[in-house]
């Protein structure tokens, strides 16, 4: 995309987490995704990619506080950002922002994780019987998320987008129960 769109072409990170994570801080991929699009990241994943970002195309929507290792690497990659644990950044500043950069197209990572795990419960944060996790969980509503991405819309083009972290555990747990049936086999 971004090969195609050059300049005009930002991004909106909608996520509970930056996504700028290394190998050498954290062991997952799905850590390092953003990382990887400015050329840092994982550092075999990130040779790949052909037309890199800047840390300018990259606005955060629901970003969490960051952990010690992640704001080192924020603060390396030049990225400015804030935190939204009290409030989002309101869709009239995203709009501004999208024109002040003068990004006529944009693409948006949705990953769930953004959202309230008490209002949306296919994500890790509502892992049935786990009270305690490593991360962050998100504090957007759905309807935040719906207003953020009509706002993103009204004025620049979506050309991608893409949705993480979908976690169902109740369609796991089905699964599980059901397992030992032999009609399911």
């Amino acid at each position: 995309m971004h090969g195609k769109y050059g300049e005009r072409l930002g991004i909106i990170w909608l996520d509970a987490h930056p996504d700028i994570s290394t190998p050498d801080v954290f062991y997952n991929e799905h850590a390092m995704v953003l990382g990887n699009l400015l050329k840092a990241g994982d550092p075999v994943l990130a040779e790949k990619v052909q037309h890199p970002f800047a840390a300018k195309d990259i606005l955060y929507v629901g970003l969490q506080t960051p952990t010690p290792d992640e704001k080192t690497i924020l603060e390396g990659l030049g990225i400015d950002y804030q935190v939204q644990d009290q409030a989002r950044i309101a869709p009239k500043e995203i709009q501004a922002w999208l024109k002040k950069q003068q990004f006529t197209k944009v693409v948006i990572h949705f990953d769930l994780d953004v959202l309230d795990p008490n209002e949306f419960r296919m994500l890790y944060f509502s892992e049935p019987g786990v009270t305690e996790y490593s991360a962050a969980a998100g504090k957007m509503s759905l309807l935040e998320v719906k207003e953020t991405m009509e706002a993103i819309a009204e004025q620049s083009k979506i050309v991608g987008l893409t949705i993480a972290e979908l976690l169902p555990w109740d369609v796991q747990n089905l699964k599980n129960l059901l397992y030992d049936f032999e009609i399911f086999r």
